[in-house]
């Protein structure tokens, strides 16, 4: 294993290989709402702040999010974006959240205005 790819595998603390990029869409398709896919990729931190917002529907947005780049981006950038961590929240999942949560505002907000 080089020294490139060992400094990797040791930051993630997931090597590529064991995980699958069909599996990793489909448990965030299903269970992206609750989380999920960041338990099964190791985060579980973040996994644990979806799971606590998602009465408010603001990681079904970050998930759908999410979907979209585990289902094109390369696997390694993935998961640099994602590491596995339980005391780390990336900078990607706070930007995905708080848009989603602007989101679910302004959505909210003009249903309200709206409705007579």
């Amino acid at each position: 294993m080089r020294s490139d790819a060992r400094e990797f595998a040791y930051q993630t603390s997931v090597i590529v290989g064991t995980v699958s990029r069909r599996a990793l869409v489909l448990i965030t398709l299903l269970g992206g709402w609750f989380g999920s896919h960041k338990f099964y990729l190791g985060a579980r931190l973040e996994g644990l702040i979806y799971l606590c917002l998602s009465w408010t529907g603001v990681p079904a947005l970050a998930a759908l999010m999410d979907l979209w780049r585990f289902s094109f981006w390369p696997a390694p950038r993935v998961l640099k974006t994602h590491p596995a961590d339980r005391n780390f929240v990336s900078v990607a999942t706070r930007w995905q959240l708080g848009l989603a949560a602007v989101a679910v505002a302004l959505i909210v907000g003009v249903l309200y205005w709206v409705s007579p």
